[in-house]
């Protein structure tokens, strides 16, 4: 089993092995994703565990997870409603998100006021 990719397999993260069909998505200080997320190999399908804070590091994650998987990402889950595990979601179209009830309703209720605040007219 590799656990280690080679540093450039992305500018965000690092990439490790840590067991069979899943991998840890280790950020890298000061490369512009903030949190850490997860590839999970389910065969035949792939999930997406957190899913960090900007739309160009989730789509790297998205690259990679299919690349190294072999199949498109199915299913994302987010831990908890904070902007660093959810902020990458909207690049993960036709996968089906899970989320606690209560992390669902935090996203609705204090991410919207965030996501006003940094994008205008985008919770309208």
């Amino acid at each position: 089993m590799e656990n280690h990719f080679p540093a450039t397999i992305s500018p965000y993260f690092q990439l490790e092995q840590v067991a069979e069909g899943i991998y840890a998505a280790i950020v890298k200080e000061g490369a512009g994703a903030w949190g850490n997320a997860g590839i999970v190999d389910l065969g035949g399908q792939t999930l997406v565990f957190d899913t960090f804070n900007t739309p160009q590091a989730a789509q790297n994650l998205r690259a990679i997870a299919e690349q190294i998987t072999g199949h498109a990402v199915t299913y994302v889950v987010n831990s908890h409603h904070h902007s660093d595990h959810i902020s990458g979601n909207q690049v993960f179209e036709g996968a089906t998100i899970f989320a606690t009830d209560t992390t669902f309703d935090l996203m609705r209720t204090k991410g919207r006021p965030v996501l006003s605040v940094c994008v205008p007219n985008l919770c309208r």
